[in-house]
């Protein structure tokens, strides 16, 4: 903030001219002579005469009081003010006002014991105060979907006072060029004068953007609260598998950022369920490290991984706890085509996919078939399958294709998908193919990496296809496992939204040993698991700060209550919708960071309810690095205010700070000091002075000029 000094009488500005009266008298003073023995009176008279002359003082301390005691009393007069900036709008005018208050994520962040937020809003309610006659006045809330508090403009600051006093931070990203907008929009078109108030931190990662340009008929002051703080946040929180299967183990991985200049320990407690766990790892100044651990399913459904930071100390809580909500699946469905293969190789797809537990093998028509499984074993190039085939892709599933004596396309006609040609060849018996591993990072071999399950290129190979143009032909495929000679065993390949396996590896006894290794049925089993479609959960289990979330149920409720509870148990209301085919319910008012709980209250079962859904708010990673612009890096407006509290009121920058009180008072000061320095040197000063000039000539006599 910069200060200047205004005058009200400026043509009295001379008077401070006296304040050299006493500098000239003390240079034209006559000095009293010392005492002197003189044996003429030419000698006394040559005394004299050196009494007056321009001398240099010899009392600085009260020629220094005397010049600031008149000097301080000439400056009175003129009636100096003290204002910031340039003068505002005088409080005796009628002006229209406006408030920008920031009430994003990063004003949670605290200092000194206090809020952002918190100091936004005292400063907030400091303005309108002090703000002398309005016309019209209104506030604009500064977040994900900048909003006003009156519809237009309104006159009533007791509303506005208590709007802000209710009000909280809401735990969104912030949408600044929005909120100006808005508010600049609410004033351009009223007549006379217009101010309006900013009050932000001024995060960095939200005011760099591109900002409007304020009309030249409203004044702008931006006010900046808080200082940069360290922050040690959770950025994100993500599991593998997305859709687990009972009994299979999921890894939770979460992501740690440091917003510090300093390497820090972060300590991240895991939460499934009852079931607690507890990972640190070190973070580097302005760095990102991930940290993980395995946590069983053992129920179909939803369920939900919680982190959380602890011990972090930093100075903005809201980030240190993260939600996600994710789905245990009950299982696959898988369909043999009965079509193509040879009987004994489709007795040992059966048995194999009838040995894993979570693979539930579908039986039926080819179209019935491509209508409802996800993963589907196929060999023909028939047009049935063919149509198959493209229905489970298209819904995000996963074909594993035996190769043929036959050309295969993998999309329709005219989809730029090229037909793959191969030729069933045979070895002699005393010379079979070897298999080797082409890509050893593919996540199928991930189990395999300790040897304890043996090895999946183990066997030999009486049979294969061989493609027309070798490995060529599979150019931007995903080459998992090949022959000795190169030719294509196993590879994938994206298609549409789902994936295409070249499954070049026979199963019949005849055609190979594969299937009786070891490791035949852990790989079987870790590619089908690799090939498990992801579909979408339902929608309003993830949202953003400020967004609504929705439920609706599988089936028409009948006689039950729904509730939804956030993380301290308390309602949030909720309203229902019939008219969109079906029940749905979806909360009144935006959701803020947390955890939030579906239940279905049946009436007849004790009003306990049970849980049916879960919602999961997080703090948008953008709020998370609290670096904050100085104001004068922000091309809009001027700066009336920084830090956690301002030296001068708004009513004192607005009206400015008279100063003739404080320079009157200086000026009795002077006078008084200087009155106390002459009593003390003439009671002491003065007897001290003759006694030393007696004891310096005890038979002299003494004569005064």
């Amino acid at each position: 903030m910069n200060f200047s000094i205004g005058w009200l009488q400026p043509g009295l500005l001379w008077l401070a001219a006296f304040a050299a009266a006493p500098v000239i008298v003390h240079l034209v003073s006559r000095i009293r002579p010392p005492e002197r023995r003189f044996p003429t009176v030419e000698f006394l008279r040559r005394a004299m005469s050196r009494t007056f002359r321009w001398r240099r003082p010899q009392d600085w301390l009260l020629l220094a009081l005397r010049t600031l005691a008149v000097a301080a009393l000439a400056l009175c007069f003129p009636q100096p003010v003290l204002v910031g900036g340039r003068n505002l709008t005088q409080s005796s005018e009628g002006k229209h006002l406006m408030l920008v208050v920031d009430r994003s994520a990063s004003m949670a962040a605290s200092g000194d014991g206090q809020s952002r937020f918190a100091l936004a809003v005292a400063r907030a309610v400091e303005i309108l105060r002090s703000a002398g006659r309005v016309e019209s006045l209104n506030l604009v809330w500064l977040d994900a979907q900048p909003d006003a508090v009156f519809p237009d403009m309104g006159r009533s600051r007791e509303r506005l006072e208590e709007v802000l006093r209710a009000a909280t931070v809401s735990g969104q990203r912030g949408d600044v060029p929005g909120a100006l907008r808005l508010a600049l929009e609410r004033l351009e078109k009223l007549p006379g004068a217009k101010e309006m108030y900013v009050l932000s931190d001024l995060q960095a990662t939200a005011w760099r953007e591109t900002l409007p340009a304020a009309p030249k008929d409203v004044q702008v002051f931006k006010v900046k609260l808080g200082n940069e703080a360290p922050n040690l946040a959770l950025s994100g929180l993500e599991t593998q598998p997305v859709e687990p299967l009972p009994g299979e183990n999921v890894q939770a991985l979460a992501r740690v950022k440091n917003f510090s200049p300093e390497a820090r320990i972060a300590t991240v407690v895991f939460s499934l369920g009852d079931a607690r766990s507890t990972r640190q790892v070190e973070v580097q100044p302005w760095g990102e490290a991930q940290v993980g651990l395995n946590l069983p399913i053992t129920e179909v459904g939803s369920f939900v991984v919680r982190a959380t930071l602890q011990g972090s100390e930093d100075r903005f809580a809201m980030d240190d706890h993260r939600a996600i909500v994710r789905r245990a699946r009950e299982g696959l469905k898988v369909g043999v085509l009965p079509t193509a293969l040879a009987p004994e190789e489709r007795e040992v797809w059966q048995r194999a996919l009838g040995a894993l537990p979570w693979a539930n093998v579908q039986q039926g028509a080819v179209a019935e078939l491509g209508s409802t499984c996800e993963i589907l074993v196929a060999a023909d190039s028939g047009e049935e399958t063919t149509k198959a085939v493209q229905e489970v892709l298209r819904r995000g599933g996963t074909v594993l294709y035996r190769p043929l004596a036959a050309p295969w396309q993998l999309g329709p006609v005219g989809s730029g998908q090229p037909a793959l040609t191969a030729s069933l060849e045979k070895t002699p018996t005393d010379a079979p193919w070897h298999l080797r591993i082409a890509n050893e990072k593919a996540e199928v071999f991930q189990l395999f990496s300790t040897g304890e399950f043996g090895d999946p290129a183990r066997g030999l190979f009486h049979q294969r296809a061989r493609l027309a143009g070798g490995a060529d032909d599979l150019k931007g495929w995903d080459l998992t496992m090949a022959y000795s000679d190169g030719m294509p065993a196993l590879a994938r390949k994206k298609v549409d939204q789902g994936a295409v396996w070249w499954w070049n590896l026979p199963m019949a006894p005849g055609a190979s040993t594969w299937s009786g290794e070891s490791a035949f049925l852990p790989f079987l089993g870790e590619v089908i698991l690799q090939s498990r479609p992801v579909t979408a959960l339902p929608p309003g289990t993830e949202v953003q700060p400020g967004q609504s979330a929705a439920w609706s149920p599988a089936r028409l409720l009948e006689g039950g209550k729904v509730q939804l509870m956030d993380q301290t148990d308390a309602a949030v209301p909720v309203q229902e919708d019939l008219q969109t085919g079906g029940q749905r319910y979806f909360t009144a008012r935006p959701l803020e960071p947390g955890l939030y709980r579906w239940l279905v209250v049946q009436e007849n079962q004790g009003g306990t309810g049970h849980v049916v859904a879960h919602t999961a708010v997080n703090v948008p990673e953008e709020e998370m690095d609290l670096r904050t612009l100085a104001p004068e890096a922000v091309p809009f407006g001027e700066t009336l205010a920084t830090g956690n509290a301002a030296a001068l009121s708004f009513a004192q920058l607005r009206d400015g700070v008279p100063l003739w009180p404080w320079l009157l008072l200086t000026a009795t000061a002077a006078f008084l000091l200087e009155s106390l320095l002459l009593a003390w040197w003439g009671r002491g000063g003065r007897k001290d002075q003759t006694s030393n000039d007696k004891l310096q000539n005890p038979t002299a006599s003494s004569f005064t000029a």
